[in-house]
C-alpha cells in the first residue's frame, strides 16, 4: 500500500528563490549574548571561514518580504570536518543541502529537494561542485557557475541593517535569467541578508531576524504496532529530537527497543541498527540490523511478523517510501518463517490503522 503525505506546492519561481537562499544560507554564529552586531571589514588575511563559520545547535531565522515564501529557518543538521549540511524549511517546503570550504573555495556538494526526512549526505561525491564563494575575499573577485551564469565580489564594506544590528558586509552578486542576486556576508556570523532583484525591478529580501542557540530539530513521526490480540493496527506520534551530529539509526534503534505501548513487541538490548538511508532514485528504505533481530527474543511467527510490521510501517512512514530493505549484517533478511531473497524489500502495508489512547 502506497504511503502517501500531502506536502505544499509552491511555484517554480518560489522554489528557485528558495534554494538560492540556502546555498548561502547562514550556517553559524559568533555573535555575543548581548548580540551586538560585528562590523570589523576584511583584511587581505581574511578567509572564507571568517565569513562563513560552523557552528552547531543553532536555529536561523530569517524575515522576508516581496513574496510569501522570503521567509525560512534554517537548522544545521550535520558539521563533518570540512563539510556541513543545512535544513532550510520556508513553510511551503524544505531542502537540504550539503556545502564545503575547500582550496579557498565555498562550494556547493548536493541539494536535496522536499527532504522532510534526516539522512547524513555529507559522504556525497561530487564532480562538478557550484562555487559560491571564491577567494581573494576582494572586490572583483569573479568566477562562473555550472550553467554559465556570472557571480563576483562587487562590493566590501557594505552597510547592512538587520533586526539583530548593523554589519559591515561582503556583496557578492550573481546574474541570472530573472535578473540578480546580492548575497551579504558579514564577518564571524554569515549571511545577513538575500535580495533577489528581478527583470522588473521588483525585489524580492530575505534577512536575518534571529539566532538562538542550542535549540534541536524536531520532527513529529508516527510509530505502528500490530495488535495482535485485537486484530487491528495501531500507532502513537511521537517526537524526535536533533541535535547536529546526532545519529537517526540511534534513535529509531531506541524506538525499537522501548515501544510507546507497553507489552508490544521489541529489539533486544543488544540489537543494533547498523545502517539506514533511503536511496532516493527508487524510494526504497535500506535498513540493516545486526544479524540477532529476531535470534535474541523469543517470538513465533505471529510476534516476529508483529515486529517486523512495526519496522516497516514506521520507516516506511518516515521516509515516505513503500518498499523497505531490511538486511542482516549486510545479509538478506532470513528466520526460521521467512527467506529473503538478494534486493527482494518488504512492502509497507498500512490499512487502516487506529491511534492508540492509554
Amino acid at each position: 500500500m502506497k504511503i502517501n503525505k500531502l506536502f505544499k506546492k509552491i511555484s517554480a519561481i518560489t522554489a528557485y528563490i528558495l534554494i538560492l537562499i540556502s546555498i548561502t544560507a547562514l550556517t553559524a554564529c559568533n555573535i555575543n549574548e548581548k548580540n551586538k552586531p560585528i562590523t570589523n571589514t576584511n583584511t587581505p588575511t581574511d578567509t572564507i571561514s571568517d565569513y562563513y563559520p560552523f557552528m552547531t545547535n543553532v536555529k536561523l531565522t530569517y524575515e522576508g518580504s516581496g513574496m510569501e515564501y522570503a521567509s525560512n529557518t534554517t537548522y544545521v543538521d550535520f558539521v563533518k570536518g570540512s563539510r556541513i549540511q543545512l535544513r532550510t524549511n520556508n513553510g511551503g517546503t524544505e531542502v537540504c543541502q550539503v556545502r564545503e570550504i575547500k582550496d579557498g573555495e565555498l562550494r556547493l556538494i548536493t541539494s536535496v529537494p522536499e527532504c522532510y526526512y534526516r539522512d547524513d549526505f555529507t559522504p556525497v561525491l561530487s564532480d562538478k561542485p557550484e562555487i559560491l564563494l571564491k577567494e581573494p575575499l576582494v572586490k572583483g573577485t569573479t568566477w562562473k557557475l555550472r550553467d554559465g551564469r556570472k557571480s563576483y565580489i562587487s562590493n566590501i564594506g557594505v552597510a547592512i541593517t538587520t533586526p539583530l544590528g548593523s554589519y559591515k558586509a561582503i556583496e557578492v552578486t550573481t546574474e541570472n535569467n530573472f535578473g540578480k542576486d546580492l548575497a551579504y556576508y558579514a564577518k564571524g556570523v554569515g549571511l545577513v541578508k538575500f535580495i533577489t532583484v528581478l527583470s522588473d525591478n521588483n525585489q524580492i529580501t530575505t534577512t536575518l531576524s534571529k539566532i538562538e542557540k542550542n535549540v534541536p530539530f524536531t520532527q513529529q513521526i508516527k510509530v505502528y504496532y500490530e495488535d495482535v490480540e485485537n486484530n487491528k493496527l495501531v500507532y502513537m506520534s511521537t517526537e524526535l529530537s536533533f541535535k547536529t551530529n546526532d545519529s537517526t539509526k540511534a534513535l529509531f534503534e531506541n524506538l525499537f527497543k522501548n515501544p510507546l505501548i507497553k507489552g508490544f513487541v521489541a529489539i533486544s538490548t543488544n540489537t543494533k541498527i547498523n545502517n539506514l538511508y533511503l536511496d532516493t532514485k527508487n524510494q526504497t528504505v535500506y535498513v540493516d540490523f545486526s544479524n540477532n533481530l529476531i535470534s535474541d527474543i523469543n517470538v513465533g511467527t505471529a510476534g516476529e511478523s508483529a515486529l517486523l510490521y512495526s519496522i516497516t510501517s514506521t520507516l516506511g512512514s518516515y521516509y515516505n517510501a513503500n518498499k523497505i530493505c531490511l538486511t542482516l549484517d549486510g545479509k538478506p533478511y532470513q528466520s526460521g518463517h521467512i527467506a529473503m531473497k538478494e534486493g527482494e524489500t518488504f512492502t509497507v502495508d498500512i490499512k487502516n490503522p487506529v491511534e492508540y489512547k492509554k
